[in-house]
């Protein structure tokens, strides 16, 4: 025998009360994670600094530049119209191997985890690649 439930009128009324609140609690603006920022949250960025935990520790790295690279293919699954590069510079002396993820802070996008390319060296200081697609 299947026995069917009904539920009180009570509980029935807190249900209701429950989703009538859903599409207030829903409406409130989370900003993306770090490294889900589009490139205009990126650009906003430019010339501030970050830190991140490298083979040698936490050290300080500045972000120097935006680029976006355009893809006729947008909006993407990521949510982005295009995808970008980040370009940071620190100081050569401890700068960071590259070719692999780094855990990234920054005071007003939290904490991120990247993957950083090392791209240059020169004048003493490094330059590290970040792709975002």
């Amino acid at each position: 025998m299947i026995e069917t439930i009904v539920p009180s009128r009570r509980a029935m009324m807190k249900g209701a009360a429950l989703a009538a609140t859903l599409p207030a609690v829903a409406s409130f603006a989370v900003p993306p994670a770090f490294a889900h920022q589009d490139a205009a949250q990126w650009e906003k960025q430019v010339g501030q600094r970050f830190t991140v935990t490298g083979e040698n520790g936490p050290a300080p790295i500045t972000l120097l530049a935006v680029k976006a690279v355009h893809d006729m293919r947008s909006p993407r699954a990521s949510g982005r119209r295009y995808s970008f590069t980040a370009l940071f510079e620190m100081d050569a002396a401890g700068a960071l191997e590259g070719g692999r993820l780094y855990e990234m802070r920054h005071p007003a996008f939290g904490d991120a985890v990247l993957f950083l390319d090392r791209t240059t060296v020169a004048g003493g200081k490094a330059r590290l690649r970040a792709s975002f697609n």
